[in-house]
């Protein structure tokens, strides 16, 4: 489930599946689109920060057990990979700061969620690793952008065509994060950094953001992207990477 909680101009969205490292469902990717559409609703919503429950994981991708009746069912599939793509936008769009407080797995679509975000903390005993192209999948493209503009290609080429994994020392080094904070001062020190960028959430900062992104000017899927993603979907390679996954096999 994904939990929300306001106070003092903040709202904490939790993703709340920790038995599952906290995948996302296709349902919990419609009540995550709702809870940014929220915070973009509300004038009194100076900041969102996003974290997953239970501290042994930020967010280990879409929820696996679904992927076999996702196969089954081309608009349920389209449904997830719509949900991940109105995410991301929602998150790239806000015109408050977002943070990413990431302790623990940050995986897949959880890494793609992170790069959304404006800023990245994490754990020192994090982890990040992207493994759609050992799932027969293709990331997606903006995303794909996002993450060339934090790492780099060189670095975006490890992760997405190797798979590579990346300790949280090593995503402080590639750009993949902004703060590496011992696990027993995490709390604190996200906090202060909550505070600081809470203090310049205002029209500038919502114009500023708006000048990144027009900076970047990231490509965002077309049809001939989004159809290699539900044929990726529909493939015995993914089929088979699933069944392995889930011991199907």
């Amino acid at each position: 489930m994904i939990e929300t909680h306001i106070e003092n101009g903040c709202m904490l969205i939790v993703i709340n599946q920790p038995e599952k490292h906290n995948a996302i469902s296709r349902a919990m990717w419609g009540d995550l689109a709702a809870a940014l559409r929220l915070a973009e609703s509300r004038d009194d919503i100076r900041l969102v920060i996003l974290r997953g429950a239970g501290g042994r994981a930020f967010c280990s991708g879409g929820d696996i057990s679904e992927y076999e009746e996702l196969q089954r069912n081309a608009a349920k599939a389209e449904d997830a990979a719509v949900g991940l793509r109105e995410v991301s936008a929602l998150l790239r769009g806000l015109p408050v700061p977002t943070i990413a407080a990431i302790s623990g797995h940050c995986v897949g679509a959880g890494v793609v969620i992170a790069a959304a975000c404006d800023f990245r903390l994490c754990t020192k005993s994090s982890h990040f690793k992207v493994t759609a192209i050992k799932r027969g999948l293709p990331y997606p493209a903006l995303a794909t952008g996002e993450l060339i503009a934090l790492v780099g290609l060189p670095m975006t080429r490890a992760l997405l065509l190797r798979g590579r994994d990346l300790s949280a020392a090593e995503a402080l080094k590639a750009g993949l994060v902004d703060e590496l904070i011992a696990d027993d001062a995490f709390e604190e020190v996200l906090a202060a950094f909550a505070a600081e960028i809470m203090a310049q959430s205002n029209n500038a900062y919502a114009a500023v953001k708006k000048s990144i992104a027009y900076a970047l000017q990231l490509a965002d899927e077309n049809d001939e992207m989004r159809a290699l993603q539900m044929t990726a979907l529909a493939s015995d390679d993914f089929r088979a990477s699933t069944r392995r996954f889930l011991g199907k096999n």
